[in-house]
């Protein structure tokens, strides 16, 4: 499954996870903005911390989508 595809599947999931944090802003950049994404591309997203934000608001994002359904369907 391409990038592009796990993101219109899971946009509200990965949303909620990172708004979970204390992080914001979250976007999408790489080859799936630029819609040349393949089955072999990641997706990129950009957070802006908070203030109060730790590395393990960090850690916990990447745990969580890393665990996520939609991590294993389109390798997050």
């Amino acid at each position: 499954m391409e990038a592009s595809e796990a993101l219109n599947l899971h946009r509200n999931a990965i949303r909620q996870v990172v708004e979970s944090h204390r992080v914001h802003n979250a976007r999408v950049f790489g080859s799936v903005v630029h819609g040349a994404d393949t089955d072999a591309n990641d997706l990129d997203i950009l957070i802006d911390l908070s203030p109060d934000a730790t590395s393990s608001d960090i850690g916990a994002i990447m745990q969580e989508l890393l665990t996520s359904p939609a991590a294993a369907v389109g390798s997050l």
